[in-house]
């Protein structure tokens, strides 16, 4: 009875609190009259009304003008975002990606597959409006839920959805290589952490290594952000090999190369892993990036990818980032002395 009484209490006062948000319907979520189906062909039981809310969460109406217009209570629309039906945003969010920033970016994030610029670098992306992130393995075949190969088209439609609406949320610029990861050349699950690239990835390599160094022609002064290979997964280290080979023959600045902590990897590793020696031949030092503000909003901007994460698992990471940052948020990148 105290339980139920404390939530009650709890999600009233949130409903207070988020009037003003923008409730957004995760990706890969579809309101039906019997409910809500989700993008694995799972169906999930709601009363009409609320699938009528849900139905207009499309994040161009407030919390509170949801709640008004649909003819149900806040703290309903609070419960369905406590269940991950939900994601809450404190602007508007725009109809479509942005196609382009405008003008020379500051910020370029290889991101070896579509979560990886967001689950390590969502603050930076938050926190400033010129970032291009480069999705390296965008073609992708995995995700959390039972699925065999023949699964791989409706995975792949599912997560450029998600990656649409991250981009849509963050406002970061994102550009596709559209080369296949690691489980679409050959890799079987078992030996994606452990496989040492082989000649199932050259090809591969070569074209990241020539879009990379290409970008670095177009933007000389660009701070470039790459993955450190926390976790050692095969597309990590190819992705991070490449980029430091181009970057390296196209004579950019150490000073302007940084390495970010792959998570939720460095995450299980604890805050006080040392990655100073972590890139053969160099010696980093820790950079740290305060995003105590942007903490919220990266944890609601990574609720986007549901078909690859438990809500239970971003409790982590902002967990993480409260332990590095001391007593404020922070993102941790490696820098070349």
């Amino acid at each position: 009875m105290l339980s139920k009484a404390k939530n009650f209490l709890r999600r009233h006062v949130r409903a207070i609190q988020r009037a003003g948000q923008y409730p957004v319907l995760v990706p890969g979520h579809t309101p039906t009259e019997s409910g809500v189906q989700t993008v694995d062909g799972a169906t999930r039981a709601i009363a009409p009304e609320l699938s009528r809310a849900l139905g207009l969460c499309d994040g161009t109406r407030t919390m509170k003008q949801v709640a008004r217009q649909a003819g149900i209570a806040r703290t309903d629309l609070i419960r369905a975002h406590e269940d991950g039906l939900l994601l809450m945003w404190p602007s508007p969010v725009p109809a479509t990606p942005p196609a382009a920033i405008g003008h020379a970016p500051h910020s370029i994030i290889c991101s070896p597959h579509l979560d990886d610029a967001a689950l390590s670098c969502g603050g930076r992306m938050l926190g400033d409006q010129s970032v291009l992130v480069v999705n390296v393995f965008n073609k992708g075949a995995w995700w959390r839920f039972p699925h065999t190969i023949a699964d791989v088209e409706r995975i792949q439609n599912c997560r450029n959805v998600e990656e649409a609406m991250v981009s849509r949320l963050s406002g970061a610029v994102i550009k596709l290589l559209d080369l296949p990861e690691a489980l679409l050349r050959g890799h079987p699950m078992a030996e994606l952490f452990t496989a040492k690239p082989d000649a199932r990835d050259a090809e591969v390599a070569g074209q990241i290594r020539q879009a990379v160094a290409m970008l670095a022609h177009e933007h000389p002064l660009v701070h470039w952000f790459l993955p450190l290979a926390v976790g050692e997964h095969i597309d990590h280290h190819i992705v991070r090999d490449a980029a430091i080979k181009a970057l390296a023959d196209a004579q950019v600045k150490p000073t302007h190369v940084h390495f970010y902590e792959d998570l939720p990897y460095a995450a299980k590793l604890g805050p006080e892993a040392d990655f100073s020696t972590r890139i053969p031949g160099q010696t980093l030092r820790e950079e740290s990036l305060d995003i105590e503000d942007q903490l919220p909003w990266k944890l609601e901007l990574l609720r986007a990818y549901w078909s690859q994460f438990r809500l239970s698992e971003f409790a982590e990471l902002g967990r993480y980032a409260k332990a590095v940052g001391g007593s404020e948020a922070a993102e941790i990148t490696w820098t070349p002395n």
